[in-house]
């Protein structure tokens, strides 16, 4: 349990899903965020839950991701709420600096170029980065991730080197633009809808193209031996069913299906 009067609350901020309420634990280098329609209403989005999925899925296919977990916010004895806490990577005592995408392309390029350029000049830093960046295209693609934009990668300085930061800010992936049952109904009983979502992953990406399917053309080799490839089905579903407390059967069941047939799709990709 987390209590309210230990934390810091910061500046709430306006997302695509609505108010995201965000508070930071100093004593313990702790970000604690729930995401919320209004301030009166305390009505909270799946995508924190998608955020702890996503930690625990990045960690077993290889990627250096920030870890997440869920955990209980007492605001006051009347409300208690379900809040995502994510360690803050940047209090580690051998951090240096960090930049964000976004700004090392305005530097670079003061005028934003097209999707296929940004990717271009930002693995054009060294290979280290380029197998960083592809190895994140891997994982967004694996749990289709919507909403990966240049504020959310971020690159740190180590020695004399720039590397990829640990991957943060992952909630807006693993179906969470479906964000009730019922729409999840539809995606599972429309074949069409099915197949490009599942299947053939025409969905969409954000960082280095429109979709998913064309992003996932950039990748190299290299990257491709640098995740887990030998992970079995029943390790996505132990990892979701971990958070059967927090979302109901059909979407657990249609987590797991996203999960196995895009993991497939890059075992195949690998082989190419």
């Amino acid at each position: 349990m987390i209590y309210i009067n230990d934390l810091r609350e910061m500046d709430n901020s306006e997302s695509s899903i609505g108010v995201i309420r965000k508070w930071y634990d100093e004593k313990n280098h702790l970000y604690i965020k729930a995401s919320s329609l209004d301030k009166k209403r305390r009505v909270y989005h799946i995508e924190s839950v998608m955020e702890c999925i996503a930690y625990e899925v990045g960690k077993l296919f290889g990627i250096e991701v920030v870890p997440y977990w869920m955990d209980k916010l007492h605001i006051s004895d009347d409300e208690i709420i379900d809040v995502c806490v994510s360690k803050d990577y940047k209090a580690a005592s051998n951090f240096q600096s960090s930049v964000s995408a976004r700004t090392l392309l305005l530097k670079k390029t003061p005028v934003m170029t097209n999707r296929s350029e940004i990717y271009n000049h930002l693995t054009s830093f060294s290979n280290e980065v380029k197998v960083g960046i592809d190895k994140l295209i891997l994982f967004d693609y694996l749990i289709d991730n919507y909403d990966r934009h240049m504020r959310n990668i971020e690159f740190m300085r180590i020695g004399e080197k720039i590397v990829l930061s640990p991957i943060f800010d992952s909630g807006s992936s693993l179906l969470s633009d479906y964000p009730y049952d019922e729409d999840l109904e539809f995606l599972k009983e429309d074949e069409d809808t099915f197949e490009e979502v599942m299947t053939f992953a025409q969905t969409q990406s954000k960082s280095f193209s429109h979709e998913h399917s064309m992003e996932i053309r950039l990748v190299g080799k290299e990257a491709y031996h640098e995740v887990n490839r030998d992970i079995k089905n029943e390790e996505f579903k132990e990892i979701v069913e971990k958070y059967s407390t927090y979302i109901s059967p059909l979407r657990k069941e249609m987590i797991i299906t996203l999960l196995i047939n895009r993991f497939s799709n890059i075992i195949k990709w690998s082989k190419k």
